[in-house]
């Protein structure tokens, strides 16, 4: 059961960093091609929208195995860190579900109705683009939420227990004259 345990962590882990760290890189992704592309929108856009539909079916896989191993490392009794790791994995999931299933596939149908990205929305009249930027705000606030919560995670997903552990290792008994 230890070795299990061991895994899961493990495997966990490294769910939790690709899908962390695969967002910051994504936000910086489309910083950057906005940045590039700055005077076409529309092409900025669908080249971010190209990245996120990719990334969005591996962030799904990740989150899956989170949440799974978040599941089964809830010991009995279970720890605070234990509860901590589901809380935090279901509310990532949670918000996972609402920006990339939800949302996400709405901004791309909505993307078809609006003729011109390059103006701005205060000038557009199309309800669509209203809506467009009103549920692209949310996805980016959703999805930042998304890497602040999975930086806490990561942080508590493998600390060692007890006060101080890692910062102030107990020498063996082995080792004692």
């Amino acid at each position: 059961m230890k070795d299990d345990r061991r895994f899961v962590e493990w495997f966990g882990g490294l769910a939790l960093s690709v899908w962390v760290g695969g967002l910051a890189t994504v936000t910086l992704a489309a910083f950057t091609v906005f940045r590039t592309y700055a005077a076409d929108r529309k092409l900025a856009g669908g080249i971010v929208g190209a990245i996120l539909a990719d990334f969005r079916r591996m962030e799904i896989i990740c989150a899956a195995a989170v949440l799974l191993g978040a599941m089964f490392l809830l010991s009995k009794p279970a720890t605070g860190r234990d509860i901590a790791r589901v809380v935090i994995a279901a509310l990532m999931a949670g918000l996972l579900t609402g920006y990339a299933l939800w949302i996400g596939p709405r901004l791309l149908e909505l993307r078809t109705h609006i003729a011109n990205f390059n103006i701005p929305v205060a000038s557009d009249p199309s309800p669509a683009r209203r809506e467009f930027d009103v549920l692209h705000r949310l996805y980016s606030s959703l999805a930042g939420a998304n890497l602040v919560l999975g930086v806490v995670l990561w942080s508590i997903w493998r600390r060692p227990t007890g006060e101080c552990a890692s910062l102030n290792p107990q020498p063996s008994k082995e080792a004692r004259p």
